[in-house]
């Protein structure tokens, strides 16, 4: 689910937490986004009616990240629970992460 090198899997802990974060190990909270940022390049792709596909890969080349990317990485750098992960975005769609 997470999309990582099975030859080089990360180490992925579970915090024990304390009594001040009620035992989960963390404390607020952490935003996961997708946010697109409308270019020209973007404007003028959508004005045209272009594919999806040509859309997303425009957005990709400016940097756009989907929901999904944005809560692998959160995961990965220990600062959301897999669980909370698994709420918050739908980990069955397939995606293509680029890194």
């Amino acid at each position: 689910m997470l999309r990582v090198n099975p030859d080089k899997p990360p180490v992925i802990a579970d915090a024990e937490g304390c009594d001040a974060c009620h035992h989960t190990g963390r404390h607020g909270r952490t935003v996961i986004a997708e946010v697109l940022r409308l270019s020209p390049e973007l404007d003028d792709m959508i004005a045209a009616r272009r594919r999806t596909q040509a859309l997303l890969k425009q957005a990709r080349a400016e940097g756009f990240r989907s929901l999904q990317e944005d809560g692998i990485g959160a995961r990965a750098a220990g600062e959301i629970a897999l669980a909370d992960l698994r709420r918050a975005a739908d980990m069955t769609r397939g995606i293509e992460i680029k890194t």
